[in-house]
């Protein structure tokens, strides 16, 4: 099914070939709820990455960091190669809130006001919030100083054609999210935040393993995860 959400033109998920099958049926099953199409970004696994690949990255990003940005990157080289406007980029682990449908026609229709030099970012990444002083009845989108994660965003046309130019002309020392923030700053695209994260991430509130190497064990993420949002989301964000 081709996506029929007014103003998307496409809907990408960075997945792996096997061994991330739970993951798959999460997003499948989350997906069949929109009014839309998806597909899969599977090249680049970290076991196929060739020293062609391995060579544009720091020697301290592991080859699961390194598989990840080669998966956003093939995102961004299709959505400019068919000329989408705006496109959905999630990871395999995103976790769509029940509203998800109903606000993303929403943001894109604000993401079309706002312009095209811009990013928006819809999760909680690591408890990352507007802070709720800034928030006004009527708008989703924030502007802040940073990316938040790169488990789900909206790219635009034109953030896509600079992101991909600064790829063939820089080395990358950063993971995907650390990367986002280097080259948008150097590009200056606005990171936008949803003031409402609709979107959280699986793998950092223990629903699933990370890709990474040499992180917890998901119990211990989720004790972490939950603390950490009773704290940023309903006590700090209120006092800034």
């Amino acid at each position: 099914m081709e996506p029929r959400l007014p103003g998307l033109d496409g809907i990408f998920v960075i997945h792996c070939k096997k061994g991330y099958e739970a993951r798959a049926r999460s997003i499948e099953k989350q997906l069949s709820k929109l009014p839309a199409g998806f597909e899969y970004i599977l090249e680049k696994d970290a076991h196929e990455l060739t020293p062609e690949d391995t060579g544009r990255f720091a020697s301290s990003l592991s080859p699961g960091t390194q598989s990840v940005v080669c998966k956003h990157q093939i995102a961004h080289k299709l959505a400019y190669e068919r000329g989408y406007e705006r496109c959905l980029v999630l990871e395999d682990d995103a976790l769509l809130s029940k509203n998800f449908s109903e606000k993303l026609p929403l943001v894109l229709a604000e993401s079309r006001r706002l312009g095209e030099d811009h990013t928006v970012f819809l999760s909680s990444a690591c408890h990352m919030y507007t802070p709720r002083s800034r928030l006004r009845k009527g708008t989703l989108l924030y502007e802040h100083d940073a990316s938040r994660a790169a488990d789900s965003y909206i790219l635009t046309l034109t953030a896509c054609k600079k992101r991909l130019e600064w790829l063939h002309s820089h080395p990358v020392h950063w993971p995907i999210d650390h990367l986002f923030n280097q080259m948008d700053r150097d590009l200056g695209l606005k990171f936008m935040w949803l003031g409402e994260p609709i979107v959280e991430q699986g793998s950092e509130n223990g629903t699933f393993p990370s890709w990474v190497e040499g992180t917890p064990p998901a119990w211990l993420t989720a004790l972490k995860w939950n603390a950490e949002k009773l704290y940023k989301k309903h006590i700090l964000r209120n006092l800034t």
